[in-house]
């Protein structure tokens, strides 16, 4: 089942995981090497029970974001994850923390 075909894309997005078949962009790694997020923590968040679409965006295709993933990975942190996809690849765009002022909480945003 397509990603994009889905209300709820999170369990396409597990699935590529857990195939390995989830990729990264080159801005997606650069921001997890400078805001310090591992692939670990990536792993977590999108397995934790908590995860959420948290705003989902047009579907016009890559490298555009599909939606925004929120989770927490293994010590409660809230990350983001942006995510694109298309009928052949699900790409993570993006991550970091929901900090202000941008996130006034982890699911709402700032002023």
């Amino acid at each position: 089942v397509l990603a994009n075909s889905l209300q709820n894309p999170i369990p396409s997005i597990q699935n590529a995981k857990h195939r390995d078949e989830l990729y990264f962009c080159h801005h997606a790694l650069e921001m997890m090497l400078s805001r310090r997020i591992t692939l670990f923590q990536i792993e977590e968040v999108l397995d934790c029970t908590e995860a959420t679409v948290l705003e989902n965006y047009p579907a016009i295709g890559l490298p555009s974001a599909h939606c925004v993933i929120l989770g927490r990975d293994g010590d409660g942190k809230y990350i983001h994850i942006v995510i694109a996809y298309s009928s052949a690849i699900i790409e993570v765009t993006t991550v970091y923390e929901p900090t202000p002022p941008k996130w006034i909480s982890p699911n709402q945003r700032g002023g």
